[in-house]
Formats: structure tokens, sequence, C-alpha cells
């Protein structure tokens, strides 16, 4: 029985399913949790030394939660990993191989386990640096990180799977 349908079918999934919730972490984190009219009125005592220096604390919370606010972003290499066009370019990429995999296409295996590699390397380094800090980002990153490591097996299982059909023909 041929199960390499199965497989192709399982990483498209994987791949697509991780480059949305990627991009929904990324929204998440760059609009930061909102927070309600009560949790502004406990800090917020205007006139007073703790009221300002509260929201002097708030902005520069703010500005942390929104890299275009002017922080410069997560760097890796110099390189904004944040940066719209590398997110939504990792996406478009992502659902790319996706497509070229439900081909059964021998380089698109490849292609999938290079990027579900290196995306995982790159969702376990962010849940590292979040954890603690934004947990809910944190655990998002891990669930990436997991999906992305089920793909990269995947795809070398169905290398392995294509090779051994050629090696059999």
């Amino acid at each position: 029985m041929n199960t390499l349908p199965l497989i192709a079918r399982w990483i498209a999934g994987l791949l697509a399913v991780s480059a949305i919730v990627f991009a929904v972490a990324i929204l998440v984190e760059r609009h930061g949790p909102s927070e309600g009219p009560a949790a502004t009125e406990q800090v917020s005592g205007e006139g007073t030394e703790a009221g300002e220096a509260a929201e002097r604390q708030e902005n520069a919370a703010g500005e942390a939660g929104h890299p275009e606010a002017g922080e410069a972003g997560e760097r890796l290499l110099g390189i904004n990993l944040e940066s719209p066009w590398l997110v939504w370019g990792f996406v478009a990429i992502s659902v790319a191989v996706a497509a070229a995999v439900l081909r059964l296409w021998p380089a698109a295996f490849a292609a999938a386990v290079v990027i579900a590699g290196l995306a995982g390397i790159l969702d376990i380094r962010e849940a590292m640096t979040k954890y603690g800090a934004d947990n809910l980002i944190a655990i998002l990153a891990l669930l990436i990180a997991a999906a992305h490591a089920a793909a990269a097996v995947l795809a070398v299982l169905a290398i392995r799977r294509l090779r051994d059909d050629r090696r059999l023909a």
C-alpha cells in the first residue's frame, strides 16, 4: 500500500496550519494584550508622582509591544525576524511548499525539510525568549515548533519512501 499521498497530506496540513498559527501569533504579539479600563484606572493617578511613573512605564511597555512604534523587533544576524515582509513571505512560502508537497514532487519534500527545520529552530528560540515574559506567545511558539518538527520528520520519511520506490522500480 502506498502511503506517500497520506504522508504528503499530513506534511501539507502541518505546514499550512503552522504558517497560519505563526501569523496569528505575530499579530497577537505585535498588538499585545489590551488592558481594560479597570487596569488603567488603578495605575492612573494624574498629578501624582506614582501616576506619572506608571504612565511612563505604560508608554514604554506599549512601545515595546509595537515594533513599528520605535522598537526594531527581534533580530537575528541583523535581520528583523518580525518584519511584515519576512513574516508574510514565510507564510506564502510555507503555503506554496505545502501545495507542492501535495503534488508529490521530490524537491518539495526537501524544501519542506529545510523550511520546517529552520522554522522549528527559530520557534524554539522564540519560545525560550518569551518564556516568563509572554507565556501565550511562548506556548504558541512551542506548538508551532512541534508542528514544524513533525512536518520535517514526515518529509524525511517521504524522501526515504520515494528513494525506496525508485530503487524497487
